[in-house]
Order: C-alpha cells, then structure tokens, then sequence
C-alpha cells in the first residue's frame, strides 16, 4: 500500500521527476550516437573551409573553396549564409588542425563528427537556459520555468534538428532566445544584434521579429530602421560577397533558394499567379499586431504570442524540412505557461498536432530516421551492421506506406489537423482571450505530458526496425 501510494504521488507531483529527466537524456544519447545525418557532415567540411579561406588569407573565396570540395562534403554548393560558421568554426578548430595538417579526414571519422554535434548540444542547452530565464521573468515561478526546460528539450523536433540531423537550426534558437530574454530586460540594442545574428543564421525568425517591431513600435519611419537592422548583417554579407567566387551559383544552387520557394509555395490564383497563403495571413497577423495596444503587465505575453504564430502559420502554409519545427521550441511553451489557466487544453492540442506533423512528415520526407544515416555510427558498430540491400524497408517511409493503407491519403488528413489544432493554439492563447470551458483546463494529466515528452520514442524505434528487420 506505501508502495502504491508513493507512486500515487509521483505521478500527481507538480515536480519534475529524476526518472523523467534520464528518459530524455538516454533517447538523446542514442540519437547523438546512432545517427550522422549527411548535413551535419557537409556543415562541418563547410567550417573547415572557412576555417581555411582565413588561415590562406582569402576569406573572399569560402564559396570556391566549398565548389572545390577537396574535403568531399556530400553537397557540391555552401549555398548559406556564413555567418553560421563563424561560432561553429571557433569549436571545430581542433579538427580542422587534425584535417589541414595531418591528412586526417573528417568525413572518415565519426568520432570527428560527433566532435562538432556537441557544440549544437551546447547551443541547445544555452537556449534552455535563456528560456529558463525568461519564464523566471514572466512568471517569477522556478518550477514553471524547469517545465519548460523540459518540454523544450523533449520535443521532438528538438530531438530531430540537433541528435538526428545536426543542424544548424538550434544556432539561430540559441540567438534568438537570448535576444528575446535581453528584450525582456530592457536592453532593446542588444535584442536588435542578436535578432541580426539569429536572422544571418536563418531567416526564419525574420517572420517573428518584424511581428515583435510592429507590436512594439508604430513610428512609420522607426519601424523601417528597426526591420533594417533586423537584416543589417545578413545585407552587409550578401553587399561584401556579391561579386565573390561562386558565391551566386552557391546561393542559386544551395539550400536558401529552395527555401524561398518553399514559404511561397502553396497558394491560391490571383492577377494571373499564384498567391502565397503564407503571405497573406503574414499580413493579417502583422496588421494584428500593429494595431494591438500593450501595457506593461501584458509586455510580455504578447511578445512571446507574436513570436510563436508567424511560426505556426508557416508550418501551416509553407514546405519545410523535417528538422524546421525545432524553431517553435522554447517559445511554444513559454506561451503555455503564460496561460496556465488553459495549460491542459494546450498540451493535448500540443500532442495531437506534434504526432500529425511527424505523420506528414514521414510521408513528403524520406530523410526522416532513414537507415541510410545510421550506417558507421558508434551504435551500429557496437550491435552490428547490415546492408542496405538486405532491410526490408529502408526508411521510415517506406515501413509507413507500406504498412498503413493509403498512408498518403491519411497524410492528407493530418496535415488538416494540425492546421486546425495550430488554429486552436493561435485562438485560445492570444492574452486578451479569457473563456471558461466545459472541462478542466489548467490542471494536466502526468500521461498528457509524457505523450509530449516521450512521442519521439516510437519512431526511434521503428527506424532501428527498419535497420535491423531484413528481408
């Protein structure tokens, strides 16, 4: 009976619990050592060009350097900003040395690899930390705060785009946090350059900050400086590269035109073209924004509500790669916990559009847990190796469709629900949204949680099937 009882109350315990916090690191670990995605390798080769150009003193010529590809990078074209490399560069100097002067080849060692995936885990943990810090600003409750430490680091997108692909992704979240935090300081100068930097590492965060600008500020010609020198660094390369060597045909040919096309993607016919549904409702959240009113005591939810909707509207609207998501964490939750009073009502919805999406994912992306990416990894070496002619099935794809009847029309369905579901999220956690609900909505179930905290678990699972299951 104590026994019973005291489980009782670990599992109804507002507090973290320890087994909770080894779940997630043990999945992390397994993620970090059982998968070399093909970007983490071609963004680490690209700090080691950088790392070159300025050892050679032709700075000037990163873009060749990455065309020349002496160091075998599976993508032909550097085809991002490199404002990414400059931090990623610092870390990865004890390779490069290994790799310029010892003819020890990245690309051949895993280890080496592993060596530059650990400086995103420690992107990823400074960018919990500002989270931390930002919930302790808001709402002045510690354990609120650890909450979303948690859910951040357990979302499964935060697992894809740092312990699976190793993208570059979780460098613009750490900046932005940060920003985000010294906006809520009051060191408005600080949150500008770093919002520059986030911006020069990805521009998706561009889609939030000119929303954080038109809600704080309604001078025409203000706004217009700020929004410039929201995009001063990522001008002020594109201006000091654009006469350099392969630098056009890199970014013609490279990842950032495809995603340019991808937010203006899908949309409707309109003046003898296609509209972007994206765009249009940028424009309405941007129009709501300008035209909201703030006071001191709301600040700061209307803040973080303006960062997280452009967000969720673009993975409504626009294509993504399988990693992007990770952009809506911390922030997804620091709104949850702005709203306490409708905190369940937000984790399930939460939990209902995070499985719809890696559904819809798993259908349009064949890159997601691939098998392809798990070959030569420390964990395959340890338990075994197989050939990729013998699986059965090869991603988590091709197990999908070939197990669920009409996978791709349920994909269909599930992209609907999540842009219901986001719809939910937009509409019930605006600041100003005050409604009483048939059903209890602050207090969350211990299984609500840990559906959120734990969905990645089965797919990680499935795609060691897809490894090991031969034919």
């Amino acid at each position: 009976m104590k026994f019973t009882a005291m489980i009782k109350t670990k599992y109804n315990s507002e507090k973290i619990l320890f087994g909770e916090w080894a779940i997630i690191s043990a999945v992390a670990a397994l993620m970090f050592f059982a998968f070399y995605y093909v970007d983490l390798e071609s963004l680490t080769i690209w700090t080691t060009y950088f790392l070159d150009s300025i050892f050679d003193g032709h700075i000037m010529d990163v873009y060749q350097y990455g065309y020349e590809n002496i160091y075998h990078s599976s993508h032909e074209y550097i085809g991002t900003n490199i404002f990414v490399f400059i931090p990623w560069a610092v870390w990865n100097i004890p390779i490069w040395i290994m790799q310029r002067f010892f003819n020890i080849q990245i690309v051949e060692h895993s280890t080496m690899l592993l060596w530059s995936k650990m400086f995103l885990v420690l992107m990823l943990v400074l960018s919990v930390y500002f989270a931390f810090k930002i919930v302790e600003i808001t709402s002045l409750n510690r354990n609120e705060a650890w909450w979303v430490a948690i859910l951040s680091l357990s979302y499964p997108y935060t697992y894809l785009g740092v312990f699976y692909a190793g993208q570059s992704d979780v460098i613009c979240v750490c900046l932005f946090t940060a920003a985000v935090y010294l906006l809520l300081k009051g060191k408005n100068g600080w949150f500008y350059f770093l919002s520059s930097c986030a911006i020069a590492t990805k521009p998706f965060y561009l889609l939030s900050y000119i929303a954080i600008i038109l809600l704080l500020e309604k001078n025409i010609v203000k706004i217009v400086l700020k929004l410039v020198a929201g995009c001063g660094i990522t001008l002020f390369l594109s201006v000091l590269y654009n006469g350099a060597p392969m630098y056009k045909e890199s970014m013609e040919n490279g990842p950032m035109n495809q995603i340019l096309e991808n937010i203006l993607g899908g949309g409707y016919s309109s003046f003898a073209t296609t509209a972007s549904y994206l765009i249009f409702a940028l424009v309405l959240i941007y129009f709501l924004a300008y035209l909201t009113k703030v006071t001191r005591e709301d600040r700061s939810s209307y803040i973080i509500y303006f960062i997280v909707i452009p967000l969720l509207v673009h993975f409504m609207f626009a294509g993504f790669e399988h990693y992007r998501m990770i952009l809506l964490s911390p922030f997804l939750f620091i709104m949850f916990m702005q709203k306490k009073e409708y905190f369940r009502i937000n984790m399930i919805v939460n939990l209902v559009i995070s499985f719809c999406a890696m559904l819809c994912i798993i259908n349009f992306s064949k890159y997601i847990l691939s098998t392809e990416f798990m070959d030569g990894t420390f964990i395959t070496n340890f338990f075994g190796r197989t050939s990729a002619d013998a699986r059965r099935w090869y991603n988590l794809q091709s197990l999908f469709r070939e197990g669920i009847e009409n996978f791709k029309v349920l994909a269909k369905g599930m992209a609907g629900a999540y842009g219901g579901g986001a719809f939910i999220l937009i509409l019930i956690n605006h600041p100003r949204f005050k409604r009483k609900f048939a059903v209890e909505t602050e207090q969350c179930e211990r299984w609500v949680l840990w559906g959120n905290m734990f969905l990645i678990i089965p797919f990680v699972m499935l795609a060691f099937l897809c490894y090991y299951n031969l034919k």
